[in-house]
């Protein structure tokens, strides 16, 4: 588990946890994004499928990252909303990390979709509170 207090100040361990994430998150969007040829037609859905297992695991494990970095610092910080978003987060890597796996059913690509649409629609609505006061 985490040591909690390292992040009560700005050493080196939370500033290279949230340089790791970052890059996480780009190379995250290098991996959703296709090369598209100058010329012809371009088949997204054969992009998924050979493709889309490398998404969707580095989508599951920044998720995962999420869930154990909302706990450690939400726990720390006496921040108020980490146990929603892990409320959210927790289906989303689930389904991810599932639709990883199952690359080639389409039923589970959509299940996984409608949950991380339900939980950010979720999440946004009930639980953000910015949005709802």
């Amino acid at each position: 588990m985490w040591d909690l207090h390292v992040f009560k100040t700005w050493g080196i361990g939370p500033i290279a946890l949230y340089f790791f994430i970052a890059a996480g998150i780009y190379l995250q969007a290098r991996l959703v994004s296709p090369r598209i040829p100058e010329k012809g037609d371009f088949d997204l859905q054969a992009f998924h499928r050979e493709e889309g297992r490398k998404y969707l695991v580095a989508y599951a494990v920044l998720s995962w990252v999420t869930v154990e970095v909302n706990a450690a610092l939400g726990a720390v910080n006496g921040i108020l909303q980490w146990t929603e978003q892990n409320f959210v987060i927790v289906p989303v890597a689930v389904s991810t990390s599932v639709a990883a796996i199952f690359i080639k059913k389409a039923w589970i690509q959509r299940l996984a979709l409608t949950i991380q649409i339900g939980g950010w629609i979720l999440y946004f609505a009930s639980f953000q509170s910015a949005l709802s006061e």
